[in-house]
């Protein structure tokens, strides 16, 4: 399943809408029927979110917002040893869908889920590589079997490459 087959959001949508007359809907007929611009842009954070260095590692800008967090980050980054790539990892980690949704999380399933993670795997690595272009990153869907039975999305710093000298 890619997240450029609208087949399956398409039939997704159809269920969630069981009580309107959908018939020959394609995506954009949902998005134009039920969607709103304060609904799109709220997941404008999720799909597309801020990113920011911090400690030598990188971050969604929502993990890092006040002291208390980069406290987190530095106390991590000492208990590990100095392990940059273990500690940033783990902050990075989001679980999907309890991680992202506290109402709605019950009315999904695990072929959803995986479909969310696949789109802000392709998303994040786009966004990271526009942010930050002097590095390289892995971005990895995490499946139930490794993170206690539950989609995840996590990302890490692989290398950064140094700019050429300027003359």
């Amino acid at each position: 399943m890619s997240s450029c087959d609208d087949s399956f959001l398409i039939e997704l949508l159809k269920k969630r809408y069981a009580g309107h007359d959908t018939a020959n809907f394609g995506a954009a007929d949902f998005l134009a029927a039920f969607g709103c611009p304060a609904d799109a842009a709220m997941y404008v954070s999720l799909f597309w979110p801020a990113f920011i260095r911090f400690e030598g590692m990188v971050f969604r800008k929502a993990t890092v917002e006040d002291e208390d967090d980069r406290r987190r980050i530095r106390e991590a980054l000492r208990r590990s040893g100095g392990d940059r790539l273990g500690t940033e990892k783990s902050f990075n980690l989001v679980e999907v869908p309890c991680g992202i949704f506290s109402r709605g999380a019950t009315e999904t399933n695990d072929e959803v889920d995986r479909f969310l993670v696949e789109t802000l795997v392709e998303m994040w690595k786009c966004r990271l590589g526009l942010v930050f272009p002097e590095s390289e990153f892995v971005v990895e869907a995490v499946p139930p079997e490794e993170n206690a039975g539950e989609w995840g999305v996590t990302f890490y710093t692989l290398a950064v490459r140094r700019s050429p000298a300027r003359t």
